[in-house]
């Protein structure tokens, strides 16, 4: 057993010789960029995104979505997903694709 702060704090990245984070070490970045994006993919192909303008208003919803799912706190998240909610109420929805007639006979 350690003194000097607990062995479960060591992460990828993390000296605990130090106890600073290596140089370069942009996992938790690279993490939130990689949801961001995923997030960005999984709106527009729910949005009508015919403008530019558009597609940058949904980059900007992706990125208060994940911030509302990752805030620690009640009200950053509650900021978070209003801000978002405010954005796609502005961009209309794709609409509602109807099942053909094959699908339906699958069924």
């Amino acid at each position: 057993m350690s003194l000097i702060g607990s062995d479960s704090s060591v992460g990828a990245g993390f000296d605990p010789a130090t106890g600073r984070f290596k140089r370069g070490h942009k996992s938790e970045y690279r993490t939130r960029q990689k949801l961001v994006q995923e997030r960005l993919a999984a709106l527009l192909a729910a949005f009508q995104a015919n403008k530019p303008a558009d597609i940058a208003l949904l980059s900007i919803a992706a990125l208060h979505l994940v911030d509302a799912e990752k805030c620690r706190r009640r009200s950053d998240r509650v900021r978070a997903s209003n801000a978002a909610a405010r954005i796609l109420r502005e961009i209309p929805r794709k609409p509602e694709r109807f099942p053909t007639l094959d699908e339906m006979l699958a069924r």
